[in-house]
């Protein structure tokens, strides 16, 4: 199960709240429509890279990107992006 949550009482612990906020990534009552990373996924990264952390963050956006760049040509009712 994937969950996606942010606490903002908890962006200085170095965790999935902190990046969300530094990347943006906060609203995340609508799950994977809304928010790219569950927190599983940016927990991974922060693990494999914690001890960077200017390098987990680009990992996160590597990340991102990669999962947003399939929906290129995609279309919703009558909106297309």
């Amino acid at each position: 199960m994937q969950n996606y949550t942010y606490d903002p009482s908890k962006i200085t612990e170095g965790d999935p709240d902190q990046m969300r906020l530094a990347l943006g990534d906060t609203i995340v009552e609508m799950g994977p429509l809304a928010s790219p990373l569950c927190d599983e996924e940016y927990t991974a990264i922060i693990q494999k890279y914690g001890k960077n952390w200017r390098k987990a963050k680009l990992k996160c956006l590597e990340a991102i990107v990669m999962k947003l760049s399939y929906e290129v040509d995609t279309s919703v009712g009558g909106l297309s992006y």
